[in-house]
């Protein structure tokens, strides 16, 4: 059997298991990395190290690489399964997951002069994916009904993903979401004003469409809030993640117990909130800093005496 043979097979017994969005992103990495590189390879051919060494080689960073070795992981693990193969090679495959660079997130300042140069009805997308911490797929998956105005949640119930409508990510994902007073006025202005507010309606359709698809959200991006940042003078590189990478930085700065972080972002554990998606700020590390100086009632730097000798028991300098 190949690695070929092995997709097909996996392809139609696996993958339809996933849910549409993984299902997409697998697709994408074994049709454009994995089987180009390893596609007529005999599966006993197909040896630790040599995989090591070629992922290495990908102009990639490491998380993508970390992927493409997992998803190989997942292919051998399901041979194993069926009893094609009687060992997985990749679990074997040493590969860093860290980050070359820390992603991208907005600051408070950022975030309102962002909105400041935003129109209708990317502004309310915007606002509503840094005040939930919506996915992307989860936001533009909205319909009114899916709102409840009284008790100020929203309770996602589907994903949009390249224009095909399915179900979440994950079954945390299902978890109703806080949207405070202020995030649902923001929400019943925009339902005053859209074409489309009937409850079954999307909360952000497109008009070409006559409001029966969502907006598609890669055009809003490049058409509204990149040309908005730049007007704001914003030069980080600002994706749909931004906004959920950003809710969780802020929410760390607030201080916010690590429960209710993860809570508030629908993740399974507190360790992807805190690995993958918190980061500390300079600030808020400042702050920490001094309040744990404070503690120490120094009065001034100048309340130091100068070591002008040596002490007893150190070392001497000579």
């Amino acid at each position: 059997m190949t690695l070929s043979d092995l997709v097909k097979h996996y392809t139609e017994h696996e993958l339809p298991r996933v849910a549409y969005s993984t299902r997409e992103a697998y697709e994408s990495y074994i049709q454009n990395r994995i089987l180009p590189e390893w596609g007529n390879h005999q599966l006993s051919a197909v040896k630790a190290v040599a995989v090591e060494n070629w992922l290495a080689s990908l102009p990639l960073a490491n998380g993508s690489r970390a992927k493409i070795r997992n998803i190989m992981c997942g292919l051998f693990s399901h041979a194993m399964r069926w009893e094609f193969i009687a060992s997985n090679p990749i679990k074997l495959v040493r590969q860093k997951t860290q980050r070359a660079k820390q992603p991208v997130v907005l600051t408070n300042e950022e975030i309102k002069k962002l909105l400041a140069e935003l129109g209708e009805p990317a502004r309310t997308a915007v606002f509503v994916a840094l005040t939930t911490g919506l996915r992307v797929s989860e936001l533009f998956g909205l319909k009114w009904e899916d709102i409840n105005f009284g008790e100020h949640t929203i309770t996602p119930v589907r994903g949009v993903v390249a224009n095909h409508i399915g179900g979440l990510k994950t079954v945390a994902s299902a978890a109703p979401v806080p949207a405070s007073e202020k995030v649902t006025e923001v929400l019943a202005e925009w339902r005053k004003r859209t074409l489309f507010p009937a409850p079954s309606d999307w909360v952000f359709p497109s008009p070409k469409m006559g409001g029966m698809q969502p907006y598609w959200h890669t055009s809003i991006l490049r058409k509204v809030v990149w040309p908005a940042a730049k007007r704001a003078g914003i030069t980080k590189q600002i994706g749909w993640h931004t906004f959920r990478r950003s809710l969780a930085t802020l929410l760390v700065g607030e201080c916010a117990p690590v429960r209710l972080t993860q809570e508030m972002m629908r993740h399974a554990n507190a360790r992807i909130t805190l690995e993958l998606y918190a980061q500390s700020t300079m600030p808020a590390k400042q702050e920490l800093q001094a309040k744990l100086i404070s503690k120490w009632d120094l009065v001034s730097a100048a309340g130091f005496e100068p070591a002008t000798h040596a002490l007893k028991g150190h070392c001497s300098t000579t």
